[in-house]
Formats: C-alpha cells, structure tokens, sequence
C-alpha cells in the first residue's frame, strides 16, 4: 500500500512542486499507519486459526510468539516505509540503502544472540528471531528520519508538512493506486505463504508423516529464501522504472518514459538469467547454508531447479508492475496478479501436492 506514494512523488518532484509532495507525504503517512495498526488488530485475532490448518503442532507452538513480537513492528516498519518512499520518488536511493544494510546487519548480529543466547544475551531461538527483525525495523526507522531530516531537499519538504490541512482528494488518489498495488501484492504473497502450508501438509498423524511434512517445508523454505533474495535484488530495478517512469509521465516526456521503462526490463532479465543459471549449477551447494540434513539439501536441489526456470518471468514482472505503477496503471495488473496465482498456480499446485502426493515438487511446479 505504501508504494502508491513514490509515482505521485516522483511526478510532482519533477515539477518541482514542494507543496503538493508534502501534501502526498502527509496523507499516505496517515494511512499507512492506519493501515499497521489495522492488520495488527487482524493478525491478533487470527493467530489461533494456525492450529486448524493441519500443520506440525510444534511447529506452530514456535511460530505464535514469533508472529506476536512481528505484529508489534508493523507500526515502524509503515512509519520506515512512508519515508522510504518519500526519499525514493525524490530519487534519493542512497540513504535508503544505508539504512536498509545498518538494518540487516543489527538484525543479523541481534539473531546470532538472541536466537543461540550468545555474547551474554538469552537463549530465545524463534522468538529471538522476531525480536531481531523487530530491533532492526526500529533502528532503520529512526536512522532514516535523522538522515532525511538533515538532507536539505527532503528538509524543505518535511517542513510543509502539515497534519492540520487533510483533504479527501488526496486519500482518494493515494488510495486509488495504493489499494490496487496492496492487492496485488496480497495476491502473491498470500498464494506463497498458502505454498508453503500445502507442502508442510500432514496426510496422516504418524511421527513418519510429520518428519516427511518437516522435510519438504524445511525445503521449501529454503528455495523460496533463496529465489526471495534474487527477487528483492531486481525490486530495486522495480523502483528505478517507478520512479522514473512518472518523472517522465510529470513532463509528459513519453520518448524517455518509454526508453527507460525498457531499459529497466532489459537489465532485469539479464540479472535474472544468470541468477537462473547460478541456481541450476549451484542447486546443491546453496542449501547447505541452510541445512546440513541430505533429505532437506536433495529436495531443496529439485526445488531450485523449478525456481531456476521462473527467474526470468518473476523478475519481468516485478520491474513492468514498477514501470505501470509509475504510470498510475495499477488495476489490470492487480486483476492478472490474482488470475496467475489463485486461478493458476494454487489449484495446479494443490492438485499435484495433495492428490497426487508430491508435496513440495508438486507445488513449485504450480508455481
């Protein structure tokens, strides 16, 4: 949802109109944390439906307080977002990076002691997880807004904005490609987290079911972390067609929007060809930084092979949603988005994992 903010940015950023920035700013910001608040209301009273859903009871135990401390850092993860979006359609990437790699690096050192109690911290393994993720999205957070509030074009609009002026004609437009662009979004990442409750499936309550379920979700968890982190790379590609695409779309310059938008896709599919390729060679040596278990690296292996094949369409379609995005154009991809994943892939995948028994390999192959 907060995405809608950098195409209206970026179209009034190049005609240096300050006012109506700070304006857009404003108002998505009020929404946005609206909008964590909402879902933390949500996932609260949702929690206990995980256990109806036929899934590894223990594994289940581990993930409710995980999900309890995460619901917690929606608030500052949208608060993040909104300036994050506000820097990017300004063209500001940069501090937005730095901020990003200071977050990973507090959550990874944060993981490696609260998850194993290491350097004097206690031993919370799952938990502790989420209190990393939580920790980071807090430090991103402040680290970003002291970094905007000192650059002097981000300043200036900072200073226009003024909670006391809210007008309906901006919810109106921030929502009208926000709301499409969360959907399509929700689409596709409610279809891969229900992948992976198909392929973590227990046919029956044996202890051999339950370690089998084990297997393919630990699998599974691997090849989409892995085919996630090439897929997060060419979000960046994503935004560069968002943002300028509608700089291009605001001078109405539609030569340039055109060579730009095309550059994005041509260098996002070079990324993802080699990506693709660095999969298929490297299918058995990359689950290891996962897991030392063979039945978990051999099933990963496979799994890999199918993600190697849908690098090309998955990173497309990621950078021609950034360039559309720019242009305003969010319904019809929300509409295809939907049709591909839950009219496509989760009925195909469903068919092969349950009925025929194939279990994670038959769901990547939906995919």
């Amino acid at each position: 949802f907060s995405f809608a903010l950098s195409p209206l940015v970026a179209a009034e950023d190049s005609k240096d109109d300050k006012g109506k920035v700070a304006d857009y700013f404003t108002h998505s910001l009020i929404l946005n944390i609206t909008l964590a608040v909402l879902l933390f209301i949500l996932i609260t009273f949702a929690k206990p439906i995980l256990y109806y859903l036929k899934q590894p009871e223990d594994v289940i135990d581990l993930c409710i307080p995980y999900l309890t401390i995460m619901t917690f850092s929606m608030v500052p993860l949208m608060i993040f977002q909104s300036f994050r979006q506000l820097s990017e359609g300004v063209s500001l990437t940069i501090p937005v990076t730095i901020a990003t790699i200071i977050g990973n690096v507090v959550n990874i050192a944060l993981n490696y002691g609260w998850i194993y109690g290491n350097w004097g911290f206690p031993r919370l393994e799952v938990a502790g997880a989420a209190w990393g993720t939580f920790s980071a999205r807090v430090v991103m957070m402040v680290f970003l807004l002291i970094v905007l509030f000192n650059f002097q074009k981000t300043r200036t609009i900072l200073k226009m904005v003024n909670f006391r002026t809210i007008k309906k004609e901006y919810f109106r437009k921030i929502s009208n490609i926000g709301i499409p662009t969360a959907l399509t979004s929700f689409f596709e990442m409610t279809a891969f987290s229900t992948a992976a409750f198909i392929c973590g499936y227990t046919f029956t309550d044996t202890l051999m079911d339950q370690e089998l379920a084990k297997v393919n979700l630990a699998a599974h968890q691997i090849a989409i972390n892995l085919a996630s982190t090439t897929f997060m790379m060419c979000t960046g590609l994503g935004v560069a067609a968002t943002v300028r695409v509608g700089n291009q779309l605001g001078l109405r310059d539609y030569k340039t929007l055109r060579e730009a938008g095309w550059s994005c896709i041509v260098m996002d599919l070079s990324f993802m060809f080699i990506c693709g390729v660095s999969f298929i060679l490297l299918r058995y040596q990359l689950p290891t930084f996962y897991s030392q278990e063979s039945a978990v690296i051999e099933l990963a292996a496979q799994l890999l092979i199918i993600a190697s094949l849908f690098q090309l369409s998955d990173g497309v379609q990621l950078v021609v949603l950034g360039a559309l995005r720019g242009m305003m154009d969010v319904r019809m991809p929300s509409i295809l988005t939907f049709i591909a994943y839950w009219v496509v892939a989760i009925p195909i995948g469903l068919l092969l994992a349950v009925y025929f028994e194939m279990r994670a390999l038959g769901m990547w192959i939906g995919l």
